[in-house]
């Protein structure tokens, strides 16, 4: 029996490392756990939509090369809370940490967003 552990699954294809890192970081910065999982294919929407259903925390982000998508688990699978086609590193860092501030509850940083 595999133990899950309360973490945002982040799910990637090809992901630019350089994002890949910048999410993370953001996520760290609010202080919650993730695990980085490598699919074989899929689009950014669907994989984090996938990725939140797993979740213990219901939070699940996805990287695409150079996609992004973050999905809350209960929203309808179209439709990610954010995304971007392609994404800055600094919205790759404010994806990642409004991943950890849906979970802790805490307002997102839209304002840092170009949505």
């Amino acid at each position: 029996m595999i133990a899950r552990k309360p973490t945002i699954l982040i799910f990637t294809v090809r992901p630019d490392e350089a994002l890949l890192r910048e999410m993370c970081a953001g996520i760290e910065e609010e202080g919650v756990l993730y695990d980085v999982i490598a699919q074989p294919s899929g689009e950014a929407e669907a994989l984090a939509a996938l990725a939140s259903g797993m979740s213990m925390l219901g939070a699940g982000l996805a990287l695409v090369g150079q996609a992004t998508a973050l999905h809350i688990k209960g929203m309808t699978d179209s439709s990610p809370l954010l995304g971007y086609a392609p994404t800055t590193p600094q919205q790759a860092r404010n994806i990642g940490a409004d991943s950890a501030r849906v979970i802790k509850k805490l307002p997102l940083r839209m304002g840092e967003h170009e949505i």
